[in-house]
């Protein structure tokens, strides 16, 4: 995000964007930023989940994210 680099509705917002088109492994990298700049977004997760779900990476989601 150009305006504010540490915006995690921007980040996840872009990556439902992403999400939409296919692209879920750049969908990924942006809910993950998201989660890193807030812990308790909890949108962020839900969606990073999805993706991990489209890109058949369900094996990850059983890994705990770093804190």
């Amino acid at each position: 995000m150009s305006l504010d680099p540490k915006y995690a509705v921007g980040y996840c917002n872009r990556g439902g964007v992403k999400y939409n088109m296919k692209k879920y492994q750049d969908a990924i990298a942006d809910f993950k930023t998201a989660i890193k700049l807030n812990s308790g977004f909890e949108k962020a997760y839900f969606f990073l989940g999805a993706a991990y779900m489209r890109a058949n990476k369900t094996r990850t989601l059983l890994t705990p994210l770093p804190n």
